[in-house]
């Protein structure tokens, strides 16, 4: 039995489809969901005929002693895959804590109570980095860096957490994911944030928009990957015993620059983007402060942040082993048109995290 946490979430519906096309067929997913999104889940699950039968539901909370389930759960979970998390880049310091670490503690008691464990696959984020300047690896971790927000933060905090537990003898693989945006295939996404702010703020101007030129935007990277690859990235992962121990960085090896992301959007939305050079923090000062700018624009101040990073994230382990199962990041380049098409056919989407 697999147990399942981060569903109805954006990644976690998405993994649950990569891997019921590799699991054998008696192999449940049990999904650990909060009461409060239990009709969600349920609705989501009766979406999926091929899912019958096969996805499951059970009530419970990752800040909870033991995920709020009774004790008879940790004979029969075999393999947890541990998503949960609060995706919020404006998210309070406390309640980031309480559900990044605190849940995430719980969720390593609970896998160190599984009598039959087989392993644990714990989804992180790239931005555990915060921003350090230059390379971050994949075996690197506290490298006294400092934090855009409380959600890098209590990612990190988390994440030294399991490296803790993997230290002790806990059979981990630990997957750090970049800025995740839609299916590869046919754009959709759950929710427009991140990137899509800027990609919207283009497509409502007539004929050219005016952007702030943020810094170094000729060398600043910005890394995107589609959910699919990034799904299907853990799945395939997560099926070989190679991969127990190892920590991969699910980023796009070769992202482009600013300067260069802004030139494909330019060709894929036929408008021209004029860039100003202005100070980044005016720029996410007056966004903050100044609502009918904020409103005008609509973009999420905390954003700003991720135009600056000044991180580069090397993707060795990933590279190698996803080579080895024939998996390969896309080019943006390749799949930027059908992001942009799906988000000009919704128009208005949640911005909203799940909490």
């Amino acid at each position: 039995m697999i147990l399942l946490t981060g569903f109805p979430g954006f990644l976690g519906s998405f993994l649950i489809s990569s891997l019921l096309d590799l699991i054998p067929k008696e192999t449940q997913i049990v999904c650990l969901v909060q009461d409060k999104f239990l009709a969600l889940a349920k609705e989501k699950i009766s979406s999926h005929p091929e899912w019958t039968d096969r996805v499951l539901v059970v009530i419970g909370d990752i800040t909870k002693a033991n995920l709020g389930l009774t004790k008879e759960w940790n004979d029969r979970v075999e393999n947890i895959y541990h998503l949960a998390a609060v995706y919020d880049l404006s998210v309070s310091k406390d309640l980031a804590h309480t559900i990044n670490v605190e849940g995430t503690k719980n969720v390593l008691q609970f896998a160190k109570a599984c009598k039959q464990l087989k392993r644990l696959d714990y989804v992180s984020t790239c931005y555990v980095s915060g921003r350090i300047p230059g390379h971050f690896f994949e075996t690197d971790l506290a490298k006294e860096q400092t934090f855009n927000n409380f959600y890098e933060e209590t990612k990190f905090h988390a994440e030294e957490e399991v490296e803790k537990a993997r230290r002790d003898g806990l059979p981990v693989t630990i997957y750090r994911p970049s800025i995740v945006v839609g299916d590869s295939a046919s754009g959709w996404t759950q929710k427009f944030d991140g990137p899509y702010y800027i990609m919207q703020w283009v497509d409502r101007q007539k004929f050219a928009a005016v952007l702030p030129a943020l810094g170094d935007y000729e060398r600043i990277q910005v890394n995107l990957v589609p959910v699919d690859f990034v799904s299907n990235a853990i799945a395939r992962l997560s099926q070989q015993t190679f991969s127990i121990g190892k920590t991969y960085q699910l980023a796009d090896p070769n992202p482009p620059t600013i300067k260069e992301f802004l030139g494909l959007l330019e060709g894929v939305m036929h408008k021209k983007i004029l860039t100003v050079p202005f100070p980044a923090y005016l720029t996410k000062l007056s966004l903050k402060h100044i609502a009918p700018l904020r409103n005008w624009m609509k973009i999420n101040p905390d954003t700003i942040d991720y135009f600056t990073h000044p991180t580069v994230y090397d993707t060795t382990n990933a590279t190698e082993d996803l080579g080895r199962l024939d998996v390969k990041c896309p080019k943006l380049k390749s799949y930027l048109p059908k992001l942009v098409s799906h988000m000009q056919s919704v128009k208005e989407r949640s911005t909203e995290a799940m909490i």
